[in-house]
């Protein structure tokens, strides 16, 4: 199933959803749709010491939200 937003409010979504669930990132894209920056990249450092004990979505729920 795919849900034709583009690659980096994708992106965005999971990263402000703490890499949680689809639901919890189309969530946060219909609350955020018509925010200014909506469309903009976000870019972030990545770290190696991450919170294991956050939940992450998977590679195919990654894939279906694109």
């Amino acid at each position: 199933m795919e849900f034709g937003f583009p690659r980096e409010v994708a992106e965005k979504a999971l990263l402000f959803t703490g890499n949680g669930t689809v639901e919890k990132a189309m969530d946060w894209i219909e609350q955020h749709s018509n925010d200014e920056d909506f469309y903009k990249e976000e870019r972030i450092a990545e770290s190696s010491n991450q919170d294991p004990s956050k939940p992450k979505i998977s590679k195919e729920e990654q894939i279906r939200l694109l």
